[in-house]
């Protein structure tokens, strides 16, 4: 950019003219440096298993994963990326100016753990293909280290009546599981302990929660 002068001259005189040279202006991509998705067929929140990239409006886009150029026809301003990897676009302008933009996704599944805030051990209510529903307490746990699980159950008094160390534990309503010694109905809470599978660095975390027990 600048401004650019020329002298021509002959025998018997000269001439100047004069230019003015512009940049046109090199537009930067909006994507975000990082994106987080969880692909695991086993993550129940479908929403985060991809993510879509967006660079921003641009007359051209030539998308890589990578390094290596995706089968996406041009122009697609949008890619969702449902694996983790460097993503990376080039683009180019209304100016004709190009620029790239990149984000890396990374794989990261949030612990998961969810269950049942009632049962009843003596349930008859059938469910699919004639089995009893409902007749233990259970959690559904996703992405959590099977080493470092525990569960505490207590009563109303604060007493521990039920651990485990198993994710795929199943409460009976009974003190110890032992069903000689049911224990009344009423609410129940209880304690989870879990390391993330995919942090452990973050080391044991707790969450709490309650369930009622009816007879």
């Amino acid at each position: 950019a600048g401004t650019y002068t020329v002298t021509a001259a002959s025998a018997t005189c000269t001439a100047t003219a004069d230019i003015v040279i512009e940049l046109a202006p090199a537009t930067a991509g909006l994507l975000r440096d990082e994106a987080f998705i969880c692909p695991d067929p086993a993550n129940p929140d479908v929403s985060t298993r991809s993510v879509t990239l967006d660079p921003g409006d641009f007359v051209s886009y030539t998308w890589f994963q990578d390094g290596v150029p995706l089968n996406v026809p041009d122009p697609a301003r949008t890619y969702t990326a449902a694996e983790p990897g460097i993503f990376s676009v080039s683009l180019i302008n209304t100016f004709g100016c190009p620029s790239t933009d990149k984000t890396e996704v990374i794989e990261e599944c949030e612990p998961v753990i969810v269950g049942p805030n009632a049962f009843r051990p003596s349930s008859s209510v059938a469910g699919s293909g004639g089995e009893m529903v409902n007749q233990s307490f259970k959690l559904f746990t996703f992405f959590i280290d099977d080493e470092d699980f525990q569960i505490f159950i207590f009563n109303r008094w604060g007493e521990m009546i039920f651990q485990s160390a198993e994710r795929n534990f199943r409460w009976n309503g009974g003190y110890n599981n032992n069903l000689g010694e049911l224990s009344p109905a009423g609410t129940y809470s209880y304690v989870v302990r879990y390391k993330s599978s995919y942090r452990p660095e973050e080391g044991i975390q707790e969450k709490r929660g309650g369930v009622v027990l009816l007879r």
